[in-house]
């Protein structure tokens, strides 16, 4: 590749109402500007002392870098006597993809500062060589917008370089103007959990699409396309509701993994109850009492620090979010768990670590289990170009696999870019890799197409996917008990629904032992082990016909329509569960006896001359859909035995 150089000050002035030079430079600032010789050329993390022994109100750099990577990254931070952080500039292959970039006077969010007093700049690099000849300074006050509105500007100016860079390199995803891209940088980093030295890839100007975290041809240790589960799972649209809680904003705090493990307790209450509970559970307390010694600036990536809050959702519970409310200030950790008066606090019952570098096993543990405690890990080189990984935690609610056909929506501002929608075409490189969908913490934007959820492809699992654990069961409460587990029916199919967790002892004995896969459509059955669900549809499976006199002694299952024609008779002594859209048909001379035993989500059918017996305590549960009809010349007979409604129990 022929190496290109760019003028960095004046990329995509076009674009703009403000020229790019006015918004990422102190040129603009006449001949004001002083400056301090440099000439420093690294290709690996270094610090230095500008040498500014005075207060400034902006500040640049010039000079040049050289990629050497194509995944290179280079960050360059001012840091002020008090320990504060401004970042100069930034770049990695979706900013900038050329080869060799010349800056002058280049300046991000240290255009317009408040008169401080510099200490040193902070270089972070690899895949580059970094060349700053100067730096330029302001001892004066000279801009005349904003610092929020100028960050406004540079904000849009950096969303049309990453969409440019998207589109052209036909990625899953598209940048905007976010409410965590506003932020300033020291801000951003607190909420996301990442160092000075890990890049992002642009996660904080997501709007939509799915985000690719590392290269397709990166070595994945995991089952990928050739999974035996299900191509598609959320949590969401099971039983055809949404168990997931709202999502929540952790303002400027790095409260992350709190946000996540209060969402899993929330979605799991509504879980194991059957019921959509919705709890506003309080992540300000499991954030002071569970033993973090600061959590405001979030939890050391170690399993040890990541299962204290865990812990104490076990040991003690949390509190309503009014009884304990979230404060966004570093001031407020002390636990005052013992100074309030709840009307709720709810426990977990315990906690599983999930095998996180295998999509079977993630796959595996949020059908059965419930949505994950995990997130996403950045990666980055320390001054001694040592690799080490933080993370930012968010709830895994489901996944899907991308298919030829699929429809991938963004929502992009009026930038020049269409709003709207592309489909996946084939011979996609990408076809058949599982994407996660993720609920985040940090609020709603505008601009935000998924209401606070992120898609997300992990290419490398080791290197990407978050510490990982599901919530077990039972959930307890000061309102609710076990026998508050929801066992029900809604769609009529003769399963039953009661969450996650085992059958509870109180449902019905005749109930079917496998839970229902989906309660809300009467055609799907139990769900098997890797999420397929049963087809119940008497049409396509030839109906069972009672020849002479049959007794079913044992407990029996059938998905399809029963016949019994004249001089025929059935008796049931056990439990004859009935799955589906099913019908019992009585012909003349037929008889149907229930001695002692169940018949449920029964349809019955008579003609003229039929008969059906029931004693010894039998019961028949008629299907929630239809009634007990008996025409004139049918004959019914009830000794000892009850007809009734399928409902909730």
């Amino acid at each position: 590749m022929s190496k290109l150089f760019i003028i960095i000050t004046f990329l995509f002035s076009s674009c703009l109402k403000m020229e790019a030079s006015d918004i990422f430079s102190l040129n603009n600032y006449d001949s004001s500007a002083k400056e301090t010789k440099v000439n420093l050329k690294t290709s690996k993390s270094h610090v230095f002392n500008p040498k500014i022994n005075c207060k400034v109100y902006g500040l640049s750099i010039s000079g040049n870098m050289t990629r050497s990577d194509n995944n290179y990254f280079i960050r360059i931070i001012l840091i002020d006597t008090s320990g504060e952080e401004y970042l100069i500039f930034e770049s990695y292959k979706e900013l900038l993809d050329q080869e060799t970039i010349l800056y002058d006077n280049y300046c991000e969010e240290t255009k317009t500062l408040d008169g401080i007093q510099p200490d040193s700049i902070k270089i972070i690099v690899y895949g580059a060589t970094v060349n700053i000849e100067r730096v330029n300074y302001l001892t004066e006050k000279k801009d005349n917008l904003s610092k929020e509105e100028l960050r406004a500007i540079q904000i849009d100016n950096i969303v049309n370089r990453i969409n440019e860079y998207n589109l052209s390199h036909n990625k899953l995803w598209r940048a905007g103007k976010t409410s965590l891209s506003l932020k300033r940088y020291t801000e951003k980093k607190r909420i996301l959990g990442i160092a000075d030295e890990e890049p992002t890839g642009g996660i904080e100007y997501y709007v939509g699409g799915i985000f690719e975290i590392g290269e397709k041809n990166d070595k994945q240790i995991s089952e990928g396309i050739d999974t035996l589960y299900i191509k598609s799972f959320d949590w969401r649209g099971r039983h055809g509701k949404n168990w997931i809680t709202p999502n929540k904003n952790q303002g400027e705090s790095g409260y992350c993994y709190f946000f996540t493990s209060i969402a899993c307790t929330e979605a799991m209450a509504n879980l194991y109850y059957n019921q959509l509970l919705n709890y506003d559970l309080s992540e300000q307390e499991l954030a002071c009492c569970s033993g973090i010694s600061d959590p405001y600036h979030g939890v050391p990536y170690s399993p040890t620090y990541l299962q204290k809050p865990l812990n104490y959702l076990i040991n003690h519970g949390v509190c309503d979010e009014i009884a304990y409310p979230f404060i966004d200030d570093s001031s407020q950790t002390t636990c005052r768990s013992s100074e309030i008066t709840p009307s709720e606090l709810v426990k977990i019952g315990g906690y599983v670590k999930v095998d996180s570098i295998r999509e079977d096993s993630l796959k595996k543990a949020i059908i059965h289990h419930g949505p994950l405690i995990s997130g996403i890990r950045f990666w980055g080189y320390n001054t001694n170009n040592t690799i080490y990984s933080k993370n930012h935690s968010m709830l895994v609610v489901g996944y899907a696999q991308l298919q030829v056909g699929d429809t991938i929506y963004h929502w992009i501002e009026p930038n020049g870019f269409a709003n709207g929608a592309f489909t996946v075409q084939p011979g996609d490189p990408r076809i058949g890799m599982t994407y996660w969908i993720y609920k985040n913490s940090y609020g709603l934007s505008e601009d935000e197409a998924l209401n606070g959820y992120m898609h997300i492809i992990h290419y490398n699992y080791p290197n990407s996917f978050n510490h990982t654990y599901y919530c077990t069961t039972p959930i307890s409460t000061m309102t609710y008990s076990n026998d508050d587990v929801l066992c029900s029916d809604e769609d009529g199919d003769g399963y039953y629904n009661w969450g996650i967790g085992e059958k509870p002892s109180f449902c019905p004995v005749w109930i079917p032992i496998d839970s229902d896969g989906d309660d809300s459509d009467n055609t799907k059955g139990s769900m098997n082990q890797h999420g397929y669900l049963l087809e119940l549809d008497p049409c396509n499976i030839p109906a069972y016909v009672v020849n002479g006199n049959e007794t079913f002694n044992e407990r029996q299952t059938l998905y399809s329509n029963i016949y019994i024609p004249s001089n025929a008779k059935l008796t049931v002594k056990n439990i004859l569960n009935l799955l589906g859209d099913t019908t019992i048909s009585i012909d003349n001379g037929g008889e149907l006896i229930i001695d002692g035993g169940v018949i449920t989500n029964a349809n019955i059918s008579f003609t003229i001359g039929g008969k059906l017996e029931i004693k010894h305590g039998g019961k028949l549960v008629m299907r929630t859909d239809v009634t007990f009809d008996t025409p004139i010349g049918a004959l019914v007979e009830i000794n000892n035995g009850e007809i009734i409604r399928s409902c909730d129990y």
